[in-house]
């Protein structure tokens, strides 16, 4: 199988790319006046940039928290009567658009994070991103504890231990580890293990959280618990049949976004939908239209406060919500 040319693409010596960098951005030179003073062409100057920026040499930020979907956003919150939308670009990759959403919700989070503070951080290969986009955060008195536990055999992302660890170490605050696993073998085996004073001492902290951040999964396309083979097709199926729409934290909920009385939510270790409704601010990061269900489901439960999504689903939300869906404009959060 060829591969394409950019992967194969050798890598340029890093002093040589720091050079270009420097020269570029800290001289204000152009690219032919950088190319000129390195002896190399202008398209070489081109790749060594797009290097620095790829490999972390150049950091951009941009000190601006004016939106180019403002008009979107605000439309979008007073229509699903949420505190905050916040529309970031679509992208059909969907690498980039996870990264697109947790940029978004680091810079949300540096926004509001106050010393006192208690973050909950569910499942999801999104939020798992966003300490990554961190910039320069001031040293806060924040806790960051597990809203469920972790997928024993997933993909990054599929346990809250690994960013939560990442963000208390750089807001210098406090980790809170929920050591049992996401989903027990059954739901005796998951009574037993809630009961367990530290798994227990944990969700109580994560009860009493001021924010909660999350993933939204759908029952349709890429579905991650299945992906990981926490659930069976057999099991999704079944949860489907009783009106699932949609999953936060491993919790499957209906168009309603009420909880799915179903053995599945019994092996759940984690807080339930009641307790996550109860969160003062419920951050729920999703994008790409085959959520887009499932958002408005979660928005009529009161799952959702401030809702971080995509171009896409927010004029699909805004379009449905204005043909008359009367569940989404008398949603409260």
């Amino acid at each position: 199988m060829s591969k394409d040319r950019t992967e194969v693409r050798p890598r340029a010596d890093p002093r040589l790319v720091g050079k270009a960098a420097r020269l570029y951005y800290e001289y204000d030179l152009t690219h032919h006046e950088v190319a000129a003073i390195l002896n190399v062409s202008r398209v070489k100057i081109t790749r060594l940039l797009q290097q620095a920026r790829r490999e972390g040499v150049v950091v951009i930020r941009v000190n601006s928290d004016d939106s180019p979907f403002f008009e979107l956003e605000v439309a979008l919150s007073r229509t699903l009567q949420l505190s905050e939308v916040i529309v970031v670009p679509s992208f059909a990759d969907r690498s980039k658009a996870r990264q697109a959403l947790a940029r978004a919700v680091a810079n949300y989070l540096q926004r509001v994070i106050r010393d006192g503070t208690i973050v909950a951080i569910g499942l999801s290969q999104t939020v798992a991103l966003v300490p990554e986009f961190v910039f320069d955060p001031r040293p806060t008195a924040v806790t960051f504890v597990a809203a469920v536990g972790g997928i024993r055999r997933g993909l990054a992302g599929m346990s809250p231990n690994r960013p939560i660890d990442q963000l208390a170490e750089l807001y210098s605050g406090v980790a809170k580890h929920l050591t049992g696993p996401a989903i027990a073998g059954s739901a005796e085996i998951a009574a037993v293990l809630s009961g367990d004073p530290a798994i227990s001492r944990t969700l109580s902290e994560a009860t009493a959280a001021d924010i909660v951040v999350l993933g939204l999964g759908p029952v349709a396309g890429p579905v991650a618990l299945l992906e990981q083979g926490e659930i069976t097709p057999t099991e999704l199926n079944r949860v489907i049949e009783h009106g699932a729409v949609g999953d936060l934290a491993g919790r499957f909920f209906d168009t309603d976004g009420r909880p799915i009385e179903d053995e599945w939510d019994q092996r759940v270790i984690g807080l339930t939908l009641p307790q996550i409704s109860r969160v003062p601010v419920r951050v729920v990061a999703a994008g790409g239209l085959e959520k887009a269900e499932a958002i408005l489901a979660a928005v009529r439960g009161r799952l959702v406060s401030v809702l971080i999504t995509d171009e896409h689903v927010a004029s699909a939300l805004l379009e449905s919500a204005g043909a008359g869906s009367s569940p989404v404009v008398t949603a409260k959060s």
